[in-house]
């Protein structure tokens, strides 16, 4: 049963992830007047994402075991 919760617990950090990594796509693509808040929204997002997928990692490694 602990399994299960580390393997859903990694699943939700690869779709939080995602939704991150795709914010990422919309900001870049859209229209903004200050370039540099876009660079650093998309910095901050970035390194949400890559916490967000260590995180569920870890977790999975620790409550399942691979």
């Amino acid at each position: 049963m602990i399994a299960r919760l580390g393997y859903g617990l990694y699943w939700i950090g690869c779709e939080l992830s995602a939704l991150f990594l795709l914010a990422i796509g919309f900001l870049i693509t859209g229209y903004s007047t200050d370039p540099a808040g876009t660079i650093g929204a998309a910095v901050f997002l970035t390194i949400a994402a890559a916490l967000s997928w260590l995180i569920g990692k870890g977790l999975r490694y620790i409550l399942a075991g691979n």
